[in-house]
């Protein structure tokens, strides 16, 4: 009753669908078609690669059911919900936690925001996580020997799915690192390290097949045996050097100033071909971060500056092949970098390279200043399911 009653009111609530978004909603549902299609991501360009296929694929498969994209989504966080409370229950054995535990995963009112009211990645996300966790724990800690060989391929292909869906995956490693360290001492307490190690190892090598597959389609369609190129060497030592530059000023939440850029021009010929791109087209992006941190006006902030890179490079007829892109941001990134160690612009490296410039100050007044924020994300006290407008074509 509880998922019946889940569905209807999922399925009723409106989609703010932002299909003329490029760089969210309308990539993905791009991508999804091509997919859909069999036309593995479509044609090269600077967004085809740019974010994982994990959501994709979920709407391309969708697109094969004829099903209301509110009702996949409603009925994959039901299933994930209770996949994870079935497990749990093994080890929790209470009838009423379990219920409770799956009332509560079930409704979280994080799956009914505003802000995943939206065809988004996030939207699956965290249900992604839920069933990751539940096969791990039942391939570690479950009874039987061949279900825990299988469930430990179902938390390799899951992870494999997950990390292709956002590109910040890494984070869940802790996590797993402690669920794998218990699940060590309890094998070697009840004589079972080897049993373990045979888990581990099918978890590895089912993650690392499907990468392997992922990038080995791309060489296939695209000529390089490549993943998501956010990820991409030469684009992120890119982004580091321009975001470790310190001559010509900086400023809160801004990874590099248009001053800066203007020294870097000075220095580096192939960012100069591309430089008039951000005072141009490129100069859009601006928005964006005025109307979140209006001290950044007339800047473009750090959370748009690497897509405005992307554009800059695109419009230069950089972006033709994945080799191509990855050569010129390759060598961008090696004269920024030499022009910093002769001297010739001031660098400071930045240990999270795509963070802006912070200093001790301005940490201490953000985190007062947006203490009241954070309270009402953790309680949910500014909760509206009020949808926003979308907007885009009809096609």
């Amino acid at each position: 009753s509880l998922i019946l009653l889940y569905l209807f009111g999922s399925t009723h609530t409106p989609l703010n669908v932002l299909a003329g978004a490029a760089h969210d909603d309308g990539l993905f549902i791009t991508l999804g078609r091509y997919l859909s299609e069999g036309r593995w991501l479509g044609p090269f360009n600077q967004f085809t690669l740019m974010k994982g296929p994990g959501y994709p694929a979920f709407l391309a498969v969708n697109s094969w059911l004829g099903t209301p994209i509110s009702v996949s989504h409603a009925l994959f966080h039901c299933l994930a919900v209770t996949i994870f409370t079935l497990v749990a229950h093994r080890f929790i054995r209470s009838w009423f936690l379990s219920s409770l535990l799956f009332a509560l995963l079930l409704w979280q009112p994080v799956s009914l925001s505003t802000a995943l009211l939206r065809v988004l990645r996030d939207r699956i996300y965290f249900d992604q996580l839920l069933i990751l966790l539940a096969a791990l724990a039942w391939a570690f800690f479950g009874d039987n020997g061949k279900q825990r060989m299988l469930a430990a391929f179902c938390a390799g292909a899951v992870l494999g799915w997950f990390w292709l869906t956002r590109e910040e995956g890494a984070w869940i490693l802790p996590a797993l690192g402690v669920l794998a360290l218990v699940a060590s001492v309890q094998a070697y307490r009840h004589q079972r390290v080897r049993e373990l190690l045979l888990t581990m190892g099918i978890v590895i090598a089912t993650f690392t097949a499907t990468q392997v597959a992922f990038r080995a389609v791309n060489a296939w369609a695209y000529g390089k045996f490549v993943g998501v190129d956010f990820k991409e060497r030469n684009f992120q030592r890119a982004l580091a050097a321009l975001d470790s530059v310190r001559s010509g000023g900086t400023k809160p939440f801004v990874s590099i100033t248009h001053e800066a850029m203007r020294r870097v021009s000075a220095v580096s010929p192939t960012f100069s071909s591309i430089a008039p791109d951000f005072d141009g087209p490129g100069k859009g992006w601006e928005v964006f971060g005025c109307q979140k941190y209006p001290s950044t006006c007339g800047e473009i902030s750090s959370g748009w500056f690497m897509w405005a890179l992307r554009d800059a490079a695109q419009r230069a007829g950089h972006f033709s092949s994945p080799a191509e892109a990855s050569a010129f941001f390759g060598k961008l990134a090696d004269e920024v970098e030499a022009s910093c160690k002769r001297g010739a612009l001031e660098c400071v490296p930045q240990l999270i390279y795509e963070m802006p410039p912070v200093s001790p100050r301005q940490v201490a007044a953000s985190l007062w200043h947006h203490s009241g924020e954070a309270l009402n994300l953790l309680f949910l006290l500014d909760h509206s399911l009020e949808p926003g407008t979308g907007f885009g074509t009809g096609e």
